[in-house]
């Protein structure tokens, strides 16, 4: 397929700025926050009637030194632009490639444009009007393919969001300990223990995250009680949710678990052993180089597409998938886990 050329995506717009966005997205960035920050620069450049060009995407929030890839990694370019035309604010704005830097000089003599550089724009600005453009975002058919024959994704199916992998046991087990704080029944000491623990698994590699997984999340007689009780909890409340509210007899398991490291599969063992009565399977991109954000991309589009979820709150993926769910007419079911104000007013007997 032949795409526009820069010049005359430039045309087709009207456009008299283009904003660039320097560098890729920041290290940490998983797939839902980088669609975000897509979404609202691209609502920014709307509000001055101008086109984007938008360095990169990282295609593995958890690893240093990732090369960013091109947004055209994670969606269709020439479909997106295609219902910007659409939007009566966005007349004027097209996403361009980022090859498009290598001409800026001669396109801005050429057909008169300014050239503005921009910084990351907070969610906050944009969050409404975001939901109209992130959903356009997803493209690339055929990227994920099931585990397991048992499940035919050309018939109906449930999907369910199994998001209990490490880091976010570790980061809801700080989360308590604060919580605890506030109420005299932890210490300065045990919180700082524990924010400690997830940030090292959260900016480590390789065998120190390894090690951590092995201590705190593996499940075993010899790792954390706390963080293993607290994962055990919420698979329980998975295995309740599912069996109310789900009717289809085949269920996608959408969840890093398993995909890289062992040590957490033992949950998606035992959610899967604890439901005899459906058939399930976890899935993955058709690829043969595992890129968390890429495998995610082709994930979230299979989960958008179930006629029937589950999932948990506090998750943007959740939040995403079971929209579009709801939007084509399906079912969907959110487990409220505590947050940090649930957490301050309930914490001994939150989430254990």
């Amino acid at each position: 397929m032949k795409y526009p050329s820069c010049e005359d995506r430039l045309k087709r717009a009207s456009s008299k700025l283009i904003l660039v966005r320097p560098g890729g997205l920041s290290s940490g960035s998983g797939l839902m926050n980088q669609l975000r920050w897509v979404g609202v620069q691209t609502l920014l450049a709307c509000s001055r009637n101008a086109s984007l060009i938008q360095a990169g995407v990282i295609p593995d929030a958890f690893k240093a030194r990732t090369t960013p890839l091109p947004v055209s990694a994670i969606f269709d370019e020439e479909s997106f632009n295609a219902h910007l035309l659409t939007i009566p604010q966005c007349k004027h704005t097209q996403l361009l490639p980022r090859s498009c830097v290598h001409d800026l000089s001669g396109l801005s003599r050429k057909l008169h444009l300014k050239i503005e550089c921009i910084e990351e724009t907070g969610f906050r600005d944009y969050a409404n009007l975001t939901n109209i453009i992130v959903p356009r975002l997803l493209g690339g058919e055929g990227r994920w393919q099931p585990d397991h024959p048992r499940v035919d994704i050309s018939k109906k199916y449930a999907v369910v969001h199994l998001n209990i992998d490490c880091d976010w046991m570790l980061y809801t087990v700080w989360l308590r300990e604060k919580a605890l704080l506030s109420q005299n029944m932890s210490s300065l000491a045990e919180v700082s223990r524990r924010r400690k623990i997830f940030q090292s698994w959260r900016s480590g590699e390789g065998q120190v995250r390894d090690d951590i997984s092995v201590r705190f999340c593996s499940g075993g007689d010899s790792a954390d009680s706390l963080t293993t009780r607290l994962a055990t909890r919420i698979l329980s409340l998975f295995h309740t949710s599912v069996r109310e509210h789900v009717r289809t007899k085949q269920i996608v398991v959408a969840t890093s678990i398993g995909k890289q490291g062992k040590h957490t599969k033992w949950l998606l063992d035992d959610f899967v052993s604890k439901l005899p009565e459906y058939n399930i399977s976890t899935g993955r991109a058709r690829s043969t180089h595992y890129l968390r954000e890429l495998s995610a991309v082709a994930e979230l589009e299979i989960a958008s597409k179930a006629v029937e979820g589950v999932g948990l709150d506090r998750s943007t993926f959740w939040d995403f998938a079971s929209n579009q769910i709801e939007l084509n007419g399906g079912n969907t079911s959110t487990i409220k886990v505590c947050d940090e104000r649930g957490l301050k007013e309930n914490a001994s007997s939150c989430f254990l």
